[in-house]
């Protein structure tokens, strides 16, 4: 591989993540604290080994990632090597004064907060390569195959005659949906849609996907009967729509007949008002609260408010959304809740953070790998 990222020269790296992670278990108080973290960065690093000895090819975006990475991860390593060597060449007085005053808290502080943040991105790389690994996908497409041919897919639409149309939007799109509901996240479908395609073309030639008969009865496209059915309900719901605005339409020019009829406006007027600033304050503070929720991690109160109209992408005095507080929390199911709901991602707080780099700084992989997988979905829809 390019880039620097050759399985010959990464070797280096875990070799010695491992070697400071024995030096500061046999150090002071200080450095034993962080020998946790610098333990996982070197499990981290070996996953990431593991994978470029098995050659697997990473994209242009993924090469510079890693190289990035690597250049990082070596620069505090190095730099945390030289703190040990320096606690450890001075005489037994100066390390008691050096324990006893913390001289070095500040430092390794940082170092580790460094090295928590590396090993979450070097974690959520790996799972990204994992996903859009060759290996992978074709475990996954097998399995699917294994479970369309035992009749386990009821209304699936992999066939012969999808294999043989994918080159229109429409069948690619129907298949992306089973394929997602295999296992295969949107971003490793997107990234490696020729290999699919060709995994497809390769399982037909082989008689894997075998026609089949024509029906006497009316042929009934699973996925076409499913949009029907979704036009129907809009259809219907833009009748009940236009009979509510109707209905509303003539409930307020009976209200307003009875009103001027009474000689009361003003003070109908001035009770609408009141109610609307009531409504007003009940949306603010139900937009507070899911703030508060996602905070402590209620995913059922956050369904509740979502569901009750609660914005989002409200923020607090020092620019924390929603997003903000699952991501420093690490609460997987209502990140996940609030981008269904539309959450913003690239917003940033008062200190330049956004809720990506939150999880990050945090060490939350899995929100991590959630919040980039759907900026990449995004991206891809924008696009």
């Amino acid at each position: 591989m390019s880039l620097g990222i050759g399985a010959g020269d990464f070797i280096a790296i875990p070799a010695l993540a491992w070697k400071i992670y024995r030096m500061c278990k046999d150090s002071s108080d200080e450095f034993r604290r962080i020998a946790t973290q610098v333990e996982s960065l070197h499990t981290a690093l070996l996953e990431t080994q593991d994978y470029l000895d098995d050659g697997i090819e990473l994209s242009r975006s993924r090469k510079d990632r890693l190289t990035k990475l690597k250049a990082s991860i070596m620069e505090t390593l190095t730099e945390l090597q030289a703190l040990l060597d320096e606690y450890e060449s001075k005489p037994t007085s100066w390390q008691r004064a050096w324990d006893s005053l913390r001289m070095g808290l500040e430092n390794v502080s940082s170092i580790r907060d460094r090295i928590i943040a590396a090993t979450t991105e070097l974690q959520v790389l790996n799972q990204l390569i994992h996903n859009s690994s060759h290996k992978t996908i074709n475990k996954k497409l097998d399995r699917l195959l294994r479970e369309v041919r035992a009749g386990h897919r009821e209304g699936s639409c992999v066939s012969v005659q999808t294999v043989e149309s994918l080159d229109t939007q429409e069948t690619w799109r129907d298949l992306c949906r089973e394929l997602e509901s295999a296992g295969l996240t949107a971003a490793a479908i997107a990234e490696n849609q020729e290999h699919i395609i060709s995994w497809f073309q390769d399982a037909v030639s082989k008689g894997l996907l075998q026609e089949q008969e024509p029906s006497t009865n009316l042929f009934t496209d699973p996925f076409r009967s499913s949009s029907s059915s979704l036009t129907l309900v809009n259809s219907t719901s833009a009748m009940s729509q236009d009979r509510k605005q109707s209905d509303g339409a003539s409930s307020f020019r009976s209200t307003s007949s009875r009103m001027e009829s009474y000689g009361s406006f003003a003070g109908v007027t001035a009770r609408k008002k009141s109610r609307l600033a009531s409504m007003v304050f009940k949306m603010f503070r139900s937009d507070m609260l899911l703030l508060e929720a996602a905070s402590d991690g209620d995913i059922e109160r956050v369904n509740d408010l979502i569901s009750k109209g609660a914005n989002v992408n409200i923020k607090d005095r020092w620019g924390w959304a929603p997003m903000s507080m699952a991501a420093y929390g690490g609460h997987e199911e209502i990140a996940s809740v609030l981008m269904r709901a539309g959450a913003d991602l690239g917003y940033k707080d008062v200190d330049g953070d956004g809720p990506l780099e939150i999880a990050i700084n945090k060490g939350h992989a899995a929100v991590v790998l959630l919040i980039e997988e759907e900026m990449q979905e995004r991206a891809r829809r924008a696009s």
